[in-house]
């Protein structure tokens, strides 16, 4: 035994000096710019979701000890997921040996190398939409309030189309929180291309009816068909969910419609500012195989056990929960809580009280709320229950916490009060869904 531990003292301090005098020999061209190129730089790149370029070595260098301190507390990449709870797509996580390279390599003074740096390529073939939509231009106060928008932008087809992607694009991506978008159809006979095209949420009363206000209505008087489900809704952090082909999230564009984003999230801002936000639509070539529905639960219409507020000084568990009557193949997720939220888990439980992990977040970070793409479809049972669990820090030790002293927080979409929400993509079961890789494009 003492023979055992005295030659693995000996193996461990032999391996870290060999660490200490190689450091200086580690060089962007060939050591770092693969890491940061695969893990960084498809956010950090032109037009993408990272506030700054991380494309070249003299960019990387500019941030090199941010860099450093972010990768070695595990802020960044952003992937907050617990991999050993679940199976998931798209993993972005570096390991311990890339996460020392880069300290070691800032250390030692970020040498380029010898090689030539190399350049950053983001390969990936140019998707252009069929069609984009633009929403009014929203001019935003600098007064330090944020805000909420409820915003209809209205179009006309020769034809009905049937859509196979949509995405929502941001016009002023720091500024807009999130964004859930319906869409309405309307008669054949109806001007539906007419102002107003938003208001601003807070002048509702309990009177108000927002497809009055916005003319989402038919010529004789009945409301336009709604979706009522979201055709697509956005976040930050938040990219595009694709499925393998042949499964599509498709809905159908009548000829005359409108999408109607409702109650944007504007952050604050003290400075005037303006957004013009778009969709991007992708017409469908061939008929989609397999339809992929959404569904939401939990705030602000389903029930939380315990109910809100949360009380001040306290911690608490929150948990909500829907269920299926028919087979489901679980495709993706996605959590949405507020500042005090510390821990997510959602798991499903059968009829036969057996529990199902999906998703199981250590560390909730309301900046970064991106969907959770699973490695291959996940069965769950008719009359299951999925529940959606939240630990919340409403105390003083809580960073977050945007109340100090501590108060009691209620339920609502305000950024300073909580929430509680979840959204799923499934489809309806078929046997075999379980060996479909949903990371193939």
């Amino acid at each position: 035994m003492f023979k055992t531990t005295f030659w693995k003292s000996i193996f461990l301090l032999f391996f870290q000096t060999i660490k200490i005098f190689s450091a200086d020999k580690i060089t962007f061209s060939e050591h770092i710019s693969p890491i940061i190129y695969k893990h960084c730089a498809i956010c950090h790149k032109k037009n993408g979701i990272g506030p700054f370029l991380l494309t070249s070595y003299e960019s990387v260098i500019k941030r090199g000890n941010s860099i450093k301190l972010a990768t070695g507390i595990g802020y960044m990449p952003p992937f907050y997921a617990d991999t050993k709870y679940s199976h998931l797509s798209d993993v972005n996580q570096l390991t311990e040996n890339e996460i020392l390279l880069i300290k070691n390599w800032v250390d030692s003074g970020m040498p380029r190398g010898k090689n030539p740096s190399p350049i950053f390529e983001y390969k990936l073939k140019v998707d252009k939409p069929d069609l984009v939509i633009n929403f009014s231009q929203m001019n935003l106060k600098g007064d330090s309030k944020e805000r909420f928008f409820n915003i209809k932008a209205t179009y006309e087809l020769p034809k009905e189309k049937l859509v196979c992607k949509c995405e929502f694009e941001p016009g002023n991506p720091k500024l807009v929180h999130h964004a859930n978008v319906f869409l309405y159809t309307f008669t054949q006979n109806t001007k539906h291309n007419v102002p107003p095209y938003f208001i601003e949420s807070d002048i509702f009363d309990s009177n108000f009816k927002i497809e009055d206000y916005l003319k989402l209505k038919n010529a004789d008087g009945t409301p336009a068909i709604s979706s009522h489900a979201t055709i697509v809704d956005f976040f930050p952090g938040m990219g595009s969910t694709s499925y393998p082909k042949g499964i599509n999230k498709s809905f159908t564009m009548a000829a005359k419609g409108a999408f109607f984003a409702n109650s944007v999230h504007y952050g604050a801002t003290s400075k005037n500012q303006v957004d013009k936000s778009s969709l991007k639509i992708w017409f469908c070539k061939d008929k989609p195989k397999r339809k992929v529905f959404g569904h939401a639960f939990g705030s602000p219409t389903h029930k939380i056990t315990p109910s809100f507020p949360i009380l001040a000084n306290k911690t608490a568990t929150l948990s909500t929960w829907v269920d299926f009557k028919k087979d489901i193949s679980l495709l993706s997720i996605q959590p949405h809580a507020h500042l005090l939220a510390t821990k997510i888990k959602m798991y499903a439980v059968t009829p036969q009280n057996i529990m199902i992990p999906i998703l199981k977040l250590n560390n909730w970070n309301f900046l970064w709320q991106r969907v959770y793409k699973l490695k291959n479809p996940l069965f769950i049972p008719a009359f299951s229950k999925i529940y959606l669990e939240g630990e919340f820090d409403n105390t003083s030790k809580n960073p977050l916490n945007p109340n100090f002293p501590p108060k009691n927080v209620k339920e609502s979409i305000l950024t300073n009060d909580e929430m509680l929400q979840g959204w799923i993509d499934f489809m309806g079961y078929e046997k075999g869904d379980e060996k479909i890789d949903l990371e193939q494009k």
